[in-house]
């Protein structure tokens, strides 16, 4: 399973969690956003 976040534009974007992890390391203040990504199969 995939996580999915939206963009800021509305589109749908599949993230590794490996991928997520780096974001968040750079970008904390997006964490919240975490709890709220959707998974696809």
């Amino acid at each position: 399973m995939m996580p999915i976040v939206t963009s800021v534009s509305g589109v749908p974007i599949r993230l590794t969690e490996e991928r997520w992890r780096h974001i968040l390391d750079q970008h904390p203040e997006l964490e919240e956003y975490q709890a709220k990504k959707q998974v696809w199969p």
